[in-house]
């Protein structure tokens, strides 16, 4: 789950919801509001690679964007192409995606 925290009056509230395990959370503002990129992953069964993914939410309903992630442990947005840069415990890389 993804909270929005009011530092002021310290008011919690859920903004996104049902997500296994997010490693990370990116925020880019676009003219048609802010959008949020949340990388999570998901355990896997008899010892295969933990397999993850990146979820793009315009709103507090979500659309995944990449899903071959092995392992993703964080994320990073380039502020001049808008790519994003995920890093994978698997294998040790470093994977680019490019959301619409």
């Amino acid at each position: 789950m993804v909270r929005i925290v009011n530092p002021v009056t310290r008011e919690i509230r859920p903004f996104i919801n049902l997500l296994t395990t997010a490693t990370d959370l990116v925020q880019r503002d676009t003219p048609a509001g802010p959008q949020f990129f949340v990388v999570e992953y998901r355990s896997s069964l008899a010892g295969a690679p933990m397999s993850g993914r990146v979820i793009q939410f315009d709103s507090p309903v979500g659309r995944v964007i990449f899903d071959r992630l092995q392992g993703p442990t964080g994320m990073i947005q380039d502020p001049a192409t808008g790519d994003l840069f995920v890093a994978e415990f698997e294998g040790g890389r470093i994977t680019q995606i490019k959301p619409q």
